[in-house]
């Protein structure tokens, strides 16, 4: 395999090693893939149905029902909750209220009795307690003590022993070191005498006349009355009820938390409240459990002591989430039917709007353009065309549509036609019209249109007028030949004109050294003269063919590929197969007008001529980066580049004549085939755009031949 490359201003030539391509998928240019470009973006601004817009927004309003209705019934759900709880606090109050009233009565009574008596008289204090004990099932015990602690009167218990006192208890000290004659409320404290049992202490002060400290009466209330009385709250799981003294110390609560009897809940949310305020509900994270929970609270109406109560909100929200469950079901049943109703009138509009674009495209269309769908019965019917395609049979376009495509054909052509026109590859065939302007040379080509961007189950029809097009690619081959004869001319000019010159000068020295002989000088001025018009041929050949100004401008790349493509492709034989395969949209090159068209018809023609009998010529179109380290290769200026490749399944080329094929003349061709100034006509163009060309080779599989445009992306 061999590689030659040419690039830069003057085209200097690189030899070297490299390979070619084989194997190249086949793929061909034709319109449909200009069709399903332009129909991505007519189809994008697809317009929603009626039915479509109405739909969604139906959904949008469902959806935002079901979230209204979601907060709505959380905010019930806590709203109830928060009721439930003002309700069963203020019973509660009232049913603490009235067990520390009638506690602190049989109190003040036996404070009463005792104070009476100079001494501990303790028999009609004990009548009294025990009548009203049977009457107070919250009451565990009561007891009278003195001044040093030591038991008078305990009831339900044996009568402890003197040594036995109460002065280590906090009750007492409390009840001792205040001068208050109110009801104490003490810390929760364990039974002495009932091992395991705690106990709420509420006591009285004693008092000489003096008002000196002569003992304590105490009775000692049963958590688990309290306990038994929350239990009956109808409360949801997980819920907790307390009782609290005013400084926030915990008297009891359900569930049972011995950790928590005695303890100060100082961070509490309701004990904050509660400090300027009887009643308090709030929704806040619970200090004991660490959720978040619906509390509520109430202070007892003539006692330091509130009731408190919390309720989870996981709990009080399981209704609401049954109900959450029922909603969403309920609004997915109903969406999906929503989603089907405007998937069906979507498509419906999509196959419209692809309809509509196809149409428009067609008409807009130069050329005779048709689109066939299969009827019912079977055959391909005109679904779509314009007034072009109806003229090739003369007839009016309405006349046309709805009709089966063979009748019209045989009609109007008794040559033989396809069996089959669905194939997936597409189908071409030669025919001879007649049109109404006489027979016709009619190529038709049937191209399924396939994909997301075009109508399913079509056949794009197209037909191109092959004299015509013939005669046109002929026309423009002839004109860039003279071109090169021209610029041939123009090489031969100068060189001829190198020769005039040393010829004129010596004339010119040859007068002044024999001015006295006059027949010699006659003979020199006629040279003179003769040279003199010489030159002025040979002037006017060189600005025929080398001075004329080349106006360039950025150009699409692809635009003018495609445009030279449809010159060339009726002059490429049957035998040969030419595949495209064309990805530079939007990138621009530096082009003269018809440069394009010289280069690929001078490699195209190349081509033909490398191959015997059947065979691929491939042509690839892609933008490039070409990096620093190659741009120092191949002599171009790093960044963006279009690339051309034009590839052939030829008989290749052996090394020797891979490294001359630039060059201007060289031929390996017979007599009168060629003169050997394609590839050179290439390499000057190429050359005059900064761009490169390389060459690379295999013997008996075929040439490739690369280009390198320097190119920008258009913004539009």
């Amino acid at each position: 395999m061999w590689r030659a490359t040419a690039f830069g201003k003057g085209g200097a030539l690189r030899k070297g090693i490299g390979g070619v391509k084989q194997d190249h998928p086949a793929s061909e240019a034709t319109l449909k893939q200009i069709i399903e470009r332009k129909c991505v973006k007519a189809w994008a601004a697809i317009r929603l149905s009626p039915m479509t817009w109405g739909s969604w927004s139906l959904l949008i309003l469902i959806w935002g029902g079901a979230l209204l209705a979601a907060v709505y019934l959380r905010n019930a759900a806590i709203k109830d909750a928060e009721t439930d709880i003002r309700n069963m606090t203020r019973v509660i109050a009232a049913e603490s209220e009235v067990v520390f009233r009638d506690t602190e009565t049989i109190l003040l009574a036996t404070r009463h009795i005792i104070e009476s008596d100079n001494g501990f008289e303790l028999a009609k204090a004990e009548q009294l307690l025990t009548s009203r004990q049977a009457l107070a099932p919250y009451l565990h015990s009561v007891s009278i003590v003195d001044a040093e602690g030591r038991f008078r009167y305990l009831n339900n218990f044996p009568q402890p022993a003197d040594d036995h006192t109460v002065t280590t208890r906090e009750w007492f000290a409390s009840t001792r070191d205040t001068p208050t004659r109110d009801l104490i409320i003490s810390p929760p404290m364990k039974s002495s005498f009932s091992p395991g049992s705690w106990l709420i202490p509420l006591s009285l002060r004693l008092e000489n006349p003096d008002h000196s400290f002569r003992g304590a009466v105490m009775a000692a209330l049963d958590p688990a009355f309290f306990m038994a009385l929350f239990r009956d709250l109808d409360l949801v799981s997980g819920s907790a009820v307390t009782l609290l003294r005013r400084d926030s110390m915990v008297l009891s609560r359900n569930p049972f938390d011995e950790t928590l009897l005695g303890k100060r809940l100082l961070n509490g949310h309701i004990s904050r409240m509660l400090q300027s305020n009887k009643v308090a509900v709030s929704r806040n994270i619970s200090v004991v459990t660490g959720d978040a929970r619906v509390l509520g609270g109430r202070v007892l109406d003539s006692f330091p002591v509130f009731v408190a109560i919390s309720m989870p909100e996981a709990a009080i929200l399981t209704v609401w989430r049954a109900q959450m469950i029922l909603i969403i079901a309920a609004t997915l049943i109903i969406s999906l039917l929503l989603l089907v109703v405007m998937y069906q009138s979507d498509q419906t509009a999509r196959l419209d709007a692809k309809s509509e674009a196809m149409q428009s495209l067609i008409d807009a269309s130069p050329r005779s353009l048709a689109t066939l769908r299969r009827s019912a019965e079977g055959p391909f019917v005109i679904d779509a065309a314009n007034s072009h395609f109806a003229d090739l049979f003369g007839r009016s376009l309405p006349d046309i549509l709805d009709q089966p495509l063979r009748p019209l054909l045989e009609g109007a052509s008794s040559s033989p036609l396809p069996h089959s026109i669905d194939d997936p590859k597409g189908v071409r065939c030669e025919i001879i019209l007649d049109t109404p302007h006489g027979p016709t040379e009619t190529q038709l080509l049937f191209t399924p249109v396939e994909g997301k961007n075009a109508p399913p189950g079509s056949i794009l029809v197209t037909t191109l007028d092959m004299a015509a097009r013939r005669s046109a690619a002929l026309r423009e081959s002839e004109r860039h030949l003279f071109e090169a004869l021209g610029r041939m001319a123009g090489q031969i000019a100068h060189e001829i004109n190198n020769v005039l010159q040393p010829i004129l000068s010596h004339a010119s020295l040859a007068l002044h050294a024999a001015p006295d002989n006059e027949q010699a000088a006659t003979h020199l001025h006629e040279i003179q003269k003769g040279v003199r018009a010489g030159r002025e041929i040979v002037r006017s050949v060189l600005t025929l063919a080398g001075n004329k100004t080349v106006s360039r401008e950025q150009r699409s790349v692809e635009e003018e590929l495609r445009g030279a493509l449809d010159l060339i492709r009726p002059t490429v034989p049957d035998r040969i197969t030419l595949d495209t395969d064309l990805h530079a949209t939007g990138w621009r090159a530096p082009l003269a007008s018809g440069e394009m068209f010289q280069i690929l018809s001078n490699l195209v023609r190349n081509a033909i001529d490398a191959i015997e009998g059947s065979g691929t010529i491939r042509i690839e179109l892609t933008p490039c980066e070409i990096d620093l380290i190659e741009s120092v290769v191949l002599g171009l200026s790093p960044g963006n580049h279009v690339q051309l490749l034009v590839i052939d399944t030829g008989a290749g080329m052996e090394r020797e004549i891979v490294l001359r094929a630039l060059d201007p003349f060289f031929t390996t061709k017979p007599f009168g085939k060629g003169v050997g100034l394609g590839l050179s006509t290439v390499q000057s163009i190429v050359a005059s755009f900064e761009g490169s060309i390389s060459l690379s080779s295999t013997l008996g599989k075929g040439t490739s031949i690369r280009i390198l445009f320097p190119s920008e992306k258009s913004l539009c």
